[in-house]
This record gives C-alpha cells, sequence and structure tokens, in this order.
C-alpha cells in the first residue's frame, strides 16, 4: 500500500511524527505547528519546581537550529506524550513540553537561536529515580543533534558543530533565566 510506505518514508526522516492520543493514532507535522503560548508555558515553569539550570546548545550557524528542533520534536513524539495544560497541548513553533514521568516534564525550546532544555518537576516530592528521566530526554537531545549533523554531513562537506552551555534559572534571574552562558 503506497499510504505506508508514504508514511513510512516521512516518518524515518522525521517530517513526520506518530502519536498516540488516547485510542487512535495521529501524525502530526513539526514544521506546522502553532505559535507560541507564552502565557502557558510561563505558568508552567514559573509555579512549579525546575531545574537550577537549562542546557544550552549553541550552534556556529543559527540557520540549522529550526530544522534541529523540529527533527528531534519529531523524534521526542515518538517516545513521549506531550504535555498539557489547562487541556492545551503544549507543542509549538519554538518550544515543546513533554511528559517523561508522571511527575516530570522535559521542555525543549528554541531560545535566542539556540536549543535549550528545561526539566520541570510537577510535585513537591524530589524522587530519584526522576533524575533518570530527566538524564534520558538529555541524552536522547543529544542523539538526535549528532544524528541530524552526521546526516548533514552526508548531505554536504560542512563542519558545522555545536557547543553545549548552561543557563542560570534560579528565580532571581525571572522569568527566562540568566542571560550568560557558561560552558561546559
Amino acid at each position: 500500500n503506497y499510504r505506508e510506505i508514504i508514511l513510512a518514508f516521512l516518518e524515518k526522516n522525521r517530517i513526520i511524527s506518530k502519536v498516540f492520543c488516547e485510542d487512535k493514532t495521529i501524525f502530526l507535522v513539526p514544521s506546522l505547528l502553532k505559535p507560541d503560548n507564552n502565557k502557558l508555558i510561563d505558568q508552567l515553569t514559573d509555579k512549579l519546581c525546575k531545574t537550577q539550570i537549562a542546557l544550552v546548545f549553541e550552534f556556529q550557524y543559527t540557520s540549522v537550529v529550526a530544522t534541529l528542533y523540529q527533527h528531534t520534536v519529531a523524534a521526542a513524539l515518538g517516545v513521549w506524550q506531550p504535555a498539557e495544560l489547562e487541556g492545551n497541548c503544549l507543542l509549538f513553533e519554538s518550544v515543546a513540553a513533554f511528559v517523561l514521568d508522571k511527575d516530570l516534564v522535559g521542555i525543549l525550546k528554541i531560545n535566542e537561536n539556540k536549543l535549550e532544555i528545561l526539566i520541570v518537576l510537577l510535585s513537591d516530592v524530589e524522587q530519584p529515580f526522576l533524575q533518570k528521566a530527566g538524564d534520558a530526554f538529555r541524552r536522547f537531545v543529544v542523539k538526535c543533534i549528532n544524528q541530524e549533523f552526521i546526516n548533514m554531513k552526508e548531505m554536504q562537506s560542512s563542519n558545522e558543530s555545536f557547543y553545549m552551555k548552561f543557563r542560570c534559572t534560579h528565580d532571581s534571574h525571572k522569568p527566562y533565566g540568566s542571560h550568560k552562558l557558561k560552558e561546559i
């Protein structure tokens, strides 16, 4: 059947992503996500406990950021459900939130032409196994970025690279964390 072949091709190249919602399967095109709703994301990160630092991926060429974000979101949707707040799905053009565990949400966002990861704890009780879920999300994003660079190098001989840095997200840096990035 041609439909299955085309869907498999689009999934393999991370153009679309299969999302399981309740009892049906939906295909999502990350490049066609709705514009950001900063109020919802701020509501999620302001009222709940978040990690003290955000991991930031800075790229030599900013032109790759949107593509990396879209492909990483498409891949992540194959692993984690999108988070919801007040009945709204938290998948937008430049920010996406995923339920990593029943008490943990991972946020991937484009911030100043950089990709950024932030982990939000949904309950007051910090449980040791939640660190593993947050670390798995970080490793997954790094793996997706590395894979995309491998694919780019196969198509063209470029030496694009990225650097991992961190940003302090302490409450004193409201609302979006420190503007200074520190190298890892």
